[in-house]
């Protein structure tokens, strides 16, 4: 049933169309916005990290949700694709919001990126998560953190890892990112 649900997941992001987050942007750019935010969620679901820099660039909202209240942070991470959840992290911390982008929480299930990352055992994606400071004690609407949302779908020793995680100074020369 939990392997149901995880594909039904990734499903649903999949035919979900991307929907222009609350902002405080001018009402005449939302129409580009929107449209580079669309493509972003297709470059993401078809793990193109370039274009998904290049969408960023162009102007693509990070806190902009799909159909399904997934940001394309929490879609990287659904679709395992680290290089994506590196380059969005990366812009995120560029453009000042990297703590709105990684612990964004979708609507309804109000789950974090690393809720995902911990439901789904994409510990690589867990592991980047964490080391750019996701918050490991939000609840989703069922009060679990997503530590104990990955141990109720049997993941513990990656549970174990974000429940235990410390994060590190992080060097200068790593916060650049090489394929941006």
């Amino acid at each position: 049933m939990k392997k149901f649900m995880n594909v039904l997941i990734i499903a649903l992001a999949l035919t979900a169309h991307a929907l222009p987050a609350a902002s405080s942007s001018a009402a005449s750019t939302q129409p580009v916005a929107q449209k580079y935010s669309t493509r972003l969620f297709k470059a993401v679901e078809d793990n193109q990290m370039f274009k998904v820099s290049k969408l960023i660039k162009n102007g693509a909202h990070l806190l902009a949700q799909n159909a399904e209240g997934f940001t394309a942070l929490y879609a990287a991470v659904l679709y395992n694709n680290i290089e994506c959840v590196e380059a969005i992290i990366y812009y995120a911390q560029e453009q000042n919001i990297l703590n709105e982008v990684l612990n964004a929480q979708t609507r309804g299930m109000k789950q974090t990126p690393l809720h995902a990352a911990a439901a789904m055992n994409h510990e690589a994606c867990a592991l980047a998560l964490l080391a750019a400071g996701a918050n490991t004690t939000l609840e989703n609407e069922m009060g679990r953190t997503p530590a104990q949302h990955g141990r109720n779908n049997d993941y513990t020793e990656l549970a174990t890892i974000i429940e235990n995680y410390k994060k590190e100074p992080i060097e200068e020369k790593s916060k650049k990112c090489i394929i941006c």
